[in-house]
């Protein structure tokens, strides 16, 4: 009599288990899908409503590189972080190949523009606008903002610059020129024709 009630216990605790259990899956399944919505809030500017994406995760704060604007903006943005922590790569892999294929890292730094630091820092910078010549390079109007040494920060706007379009990104170089690249294409497209026609 004894094991029989302890069976029918048993049997009553699996069952009001197996009944949570069922519970928590299916507040959780609803939670999930009305988490969805919770990402989203609706703000009322005057007339106007918009939805604003909510950011959960510290990753979705990184500007998502859709045009050519964003990825060149994201590049610059990348060289001047770097160069703002005392790392001159960044300045380096923004060079074209016949300097960085001739020149180690530590004889770059000994080139004069590298050398010489500006009175101020750029902290910010952002791409306003920009003109594609056929995609090998293009001329970029920037916003930048300096911080100088006595915490006055000066915000430039229209600044123009040229970056380039190579080796399957975009460049803006310190001490290497587009004639010389040109020039170093030339030769080795030169030393891949004559290898070509030895093998032949």
């Amino acid at each position: 009599m004894h094991y029989e009630t302890y069976g029918v216990n048993i049997m009553k605790n699996i069952s009001k288990r197996f009944l949570l259990l069922i519970l928590l899956l299916t507040v959780s399944i609803f939670y999930g899908c009305s988490s969805d919505n919770k990402e989203k809030k609706e703000t009322i500017n005057g007339d106007k409503t918009e939805t604003q994406q909510l950011v959960i995760d510290s990753t979705f704060s990184h500007k998502e590189l859709v045009t050519v604007q964003d990825t060149i903006e994201a590049a610059l943005i990348d060289a001047m972080e770097r160069l703002r922590n005392y790392d001159n790569s960044g300045l380096y892999e923004n060079e074209f190949a016949y300097l960085t294929d001739e020149t180690t890292f530590d004889e770059y730094l000994k080139f004069g523009q590298i050398m010489h630091h500006p009175p101020g820092d750029v902290i910010a910078l952002a791409v306003d606008s920009l003109s594609l010549f056929a995609h090998d390079s293009a001329s970029v109007w920037l916003t930048i903002s300096l911080e100088f040494q006595d915490g006055k920060v000066q915000e430039l706007t229209d600044q123009n610059l040229i970056v380039y379009y190579h080796k399957n990104r975009w460049i803006k170089p310190t001490v290497s020129v587009i004639k010389f690249q040109a020039e170093y294409d030339d030769l080795i497209r030169q030393a891949e024709e004559a290898s070509e026609w030895e093998d032949e």
